[in-house]
């Protein structure tokens, strides 16, 4: 008699569970909208907000189901590249001018072109693997030939300098 209560008893248990399971599974698998990721005008290259929305579902009356996630906004600022590469200027829709360029030809502030893009490479002088006179050759003018010549081709040389862009040669 023992034995046909307690499997009464594991049934009734895992039928409590199994119903609570499937009114509460529609709740716990309502669709939430997923982080919101925008780049703020102000803000340098290292950081981005991150805003994460829960939304007010609407929910049938029935006193069996649980009242959904009420809305709460939350910006946070988070590090997008944290690596000491970073370039020293943001990046500009715009562009810049071969003058411009020009302006930036030492090792206080070295500015080039390669294949269209302008970069600014006074931050990468001392860590250049070739010596820091590799990257003077090409401060204020276009470097392209130069670039291409040692590194053409190589993704890693490329992924580097891709770090240090900061726009397009108008």
């Amino acid at each position: 008699m023992n034995t046909k209560i307690l499997i009464f008893t594991v049934v009734l248990v895992f039928a409590f569970f199994g119903g609570a399971y499937f009114i509460l599974s529609p709740i716990a698998k309502q669709e939430l909208d997923g982080p919101v990721v925008e780049q703020e005008a102000s803000s340098t290259p290292t950081t981005m907000v991150v805003e994460k929305v829960l939304e007010k579902k609407p929910v049938d009356k029935e006193p069996s189901k649980a009242p959904s996630p009420v809305s709460v906004t939350a910006p946070l600022v988070v590090p997008v590249n944290t690596s000491t590469d970073t370039p020293a200027s943001p990046v500009v829709a715009s562009g810049y001018t071969m003058v411009e360029v020009e302006a930036h030809a030492s090792a206080d502030s070295c500015w080039s072109v390669i294949a269209g893009n302008v970069y600014d490479l006074t931050a990468y002088i001392p860590k250049h693997p070739g010596g820091s006179g590799k990257i003077l050759k090409i401060c204020g003018k276009d470097g392209s030939s130069l670039f291409e010549g040692q590194h053409g081709g190589e993704s890693k040389p490329e992924a580097i300098l891709e770090n240090y862009k900061i726009g397009k040669l108008q």
